[in-house]
């Protein structure tokens, strides 16, 4: 079975998911997470995402080359923290690292060589965590404000403060671990808490439990000065742990002097009880795929939609309201299509075998006078952040909860924290796992019970299979003291028409979830994503 791969892209990133293979599509989605947490927790990465967004922003190329090159002058500590820490978390060993993802086995070894010394894994963690936001915690926002954004070049940076030359500055004359470890073995004596975590055999939850943060946030600094001890004897300055927060705002400001719009804010310390809606909020930034672009044929428009019924035992029609570039994405079109309509589309859809295979057929239909007798069962799913687009409103009408499915493309927890705010609302919920032509896709299938009944909708998630298990324990922690979440299938009795037709054409006529915008580079070697 092929293992999963992934690539990140300054804004997020995308994970292939070729088979049902949990264990590696949760490495593969870490190990390009974790890429996201560096980058978005240190100065360094600050300025990288910056200039990525103002490539974007301004179209000028030369903004996204200069991401690029400090992207690439960071390769080395960012894919050491990306292979360790994942591997370490997942309770990979070498060898299992070694056997999926060869191309990571000397990054791990970097790492394991600074920190392997370390008896207990809770604070080999932490070290890992204090060397890698060191080596990308230097001073280079002061450099990009000092020279001006519009002026600023990867040159203006000492190449020994580069996060690579860091880098390998610890590995020749690592910091001394010892020390640190003696302060907090010393403190552990009048802390349990400490001196539990610090006993631990092997990493686990508990560990990272909120009520811990002040035992975290010491350890942490402990490792993390010990870092900075060690650059410092070699001459080269460091930024306290979370001083680039301060910082970032210079940042953005003169950044917005050459595009007023940029989609970032400041960041801001986040307390270890956020944790479980950040990490959730977090992988919405995931966008993956099961399989290489479907063969697919756009109808003229025009034809007949009845020539457009799917399913012989029981005939519908099934339309998807999408933005035309995220559907388009799914499929190679045959060369007889003609254009797609740009903007926002309705097409019923259907799959259809010929000698050559199975094709995706679409017809983009115009609006709902174009639909055939009604007598037809129609059912359909619509993004849910486009229900408030002009053109959805004719679709909208009437009956159209029980036979539209929503998909869920909005950030959850504060669309959970709204929709759970009064006392009596229920999130009914439950993970299902589809299979369809040989690809496997998971979803979050969900309603919100309300006392007047007025958020009815089916809500439905695609998920790659280290979604489920975010998105699982993002719930547990989250509202594990209320009864507000509800894990049962007993909410889809009444929709099942709906749910199953609804899945079986989102899995079967898809191969792209997520988001849709993103354009990712694969680190390891050099692959794009579709």
């Amino acid at each position: 079975m092929s293992t999963s791969s992934g690539g990140f892209g300054h804004d997020g990133w995308w994970i292939s998911q070729p088979g049902d293979d949990p264990r590696s599509t949760q490495f593969a989605s870490a190990h390009e997470s974790h890429h996201k947490q560096l980058q978005d927790s240190t100065s360094y990465g600050a300025v990288a995402r910056v200039y990525h967004e103002l490539g974007k922003a301004t179209g000028q190329a030369r903004y996204g080359e200069l991401a690029g090159l400090l992207t690439r002058a960071s390769t080395n500590v960012q894919e050491a923290f990306a292979s360790w820490l994942p591997a370490a978390a997942l309770v990979w060993t070498r060898a299992d690292l070694v056997r999926a993802y060869p191309e990571y086995q000397h990054h791990y070894d970097a790492m394991e060589h600074l920190v392997g010394r370390i008896g207990s894994p809770y604070l080999r963690f932490h070290a890992v965590h204090a060397l890698s936001r060191a080596c990308m915690q230097t001073t280079v926002i002061a450099t990009v404000l000092r020279t001006g954004p519009e002026d600023f070049a990867l040159a203006d940076v000492r190449d020994r403060e580069l996060p690579d030359s860091r880098f390998a500055l610890l590995r020749r004359y690592p910091p001394h671990w010892d020390d640190a470890v003696a302060v907090l073995t010393a403190e552990a004596e009048q802390d349990e808490r400490l001196h539990g975590l610090i006993a631990a055999t092997s990493l686990s939850a508990a560990l990272f439990d909120p009520a811990l943060e002040d035992v975290w946030q010491r350890v942490n600094q402990v490792m993390y000065d010990a870092t900075v001890d060690a650059l410092r004897t070699a001459g080269l300055t460091t930024l306290a742990l979370d001083e680039h927060l301060e910082l970032t705002p210079a940042l953005l400001s003169a950044a917005q002097r050459i595009a007023r719009r940029l989609d970032l804010r400041p960041g801001r310390r986040r307390r270890q009880s956020e944790v479980a809606s950040v990490v959730l909020g977090n992988a919405e930034s995931e966008a993956f795929t099961v399989a290489p672009p479907l063969p697919a044929r756009l109808l003229p428009r025009g034809t007949d939609p009845r020539l457009m019924v799917a399913d012989l035992t029981d005939p519908h029609l099934f339309l998807t309201h999408r933005r035309t570039a995220a559907l388009a994405a799914n499929y190679t079109m045959t060369p007889d299509s003609p254009p797609w309509a740009a903007g926002i589309t309705t097409v019923a859809r259907r799959t259809v075998v010929e000698p050559t295979g199975h094709v995706v057929e679409l017809l983009e239909l115009p609006g709902p006078e174009a639909l055939p007798d009604p007598a037809l069962p129609v059912f359909a799913v619509a993004p849910l952040s486009l229900l408030a687009e002009p053109h959805l409103a004719p679709w909208l009408r009437g009956a159209w909860p029980r036979t539209t499915a929503l998909l869920l493309d909005v950030p959850l927890a504060p669309h959970l924290d709204l929709w759970l705010s009064p006392p009596d609302a229920r999130f009914h919920h439950v993970f299902l796992r589809i299979e369809s032509f040989g690809r496997v896709v998971p979803f979050l299938v969900a309603t919100v019970e309300t006392s007047d009944d007025s958020l009815s909708a089916l809500l439905i998630r695609p998920l790659s299979h280290a979604g489920v298990r975010v998105h699982k324990a993002a719930f547990s922690e989250t509202y594990a003291d209320g009864p507000a979440l509800v894990e049962d299938a007993a909410f889809l009795a009444e929709r099942q028409e709906l749910l199953t037709l609804s899945l079986a054409h989102l899995a079967g006529e898809e191969i792209r979830f997520g988001p849709s915008t993103h354009h990712v580079q694969d680190r390891a070697n050099g692959r794009a994503a579709p």
